[in-house]
């Protein structure tokens, strides 16, 4: 005689299945926001490399030229290596680059703007236009 041999059904069940999705939801929720938010302020750095390389090629073009130049093609280009800031330039006997957010990069309110002029001053402008420079220059 033979005894019927019953095999256990092998799985998770609907409400473990259910619970696995919840969590993994909550953790999404919370990891995105937070990750965007580092990949924003990682980005500032492509403003503040352009500046500061753009005010050196300013002073070698005053040392060489007389005065400053309102050609960004003569400053390293006409963006950012990321192409996250719009960049705009004014030259003459001073001169002042500004770097300003563009696109997914507008969502950084904190440092909105960042600008630097010929005798060195690094200011950063909120959305609201309320100074941020030590935050967002990190001075």
């Amino acid at each position: 005689m033979k005894k019927a041999i019953i095999k256990k059904s092998q799985g998770f069940t609907l409400i473990e299945l259910i619970i696995t999705v919840a969590i993994l939801g909550i953790i999404g929720a919370v990891a995105f926001p937070a990750y965007d938010r580092y990949k924003r302020k990682g980005y500032r750095m492509d403003a503040i490399s352009y500046l500061t390389t753009a005010a050196a090629f300013q002073e070698n073009w005053m040392a060489e030229n007389g005065t400053y130049t309102t050609d960004k093609t003569k400053l390293g280009g006409n963006t950012t290596e990321h192409d996250h800031y719009n960049i705009t330039v004014t030259g003459g006997s001073t001169f002042l680059i500004t770097a300003t957010a563009k696109g997914g990069q507008t969502a950084d309110t904190d440092c909105a703007t960042f600008t630097i002029d010929n005798i060195g001053r690094k200011i950063a402008k909120k959305s609201d236009t309320s100074d941020n420079s030590q935050k967002c220059w990190g001075s």
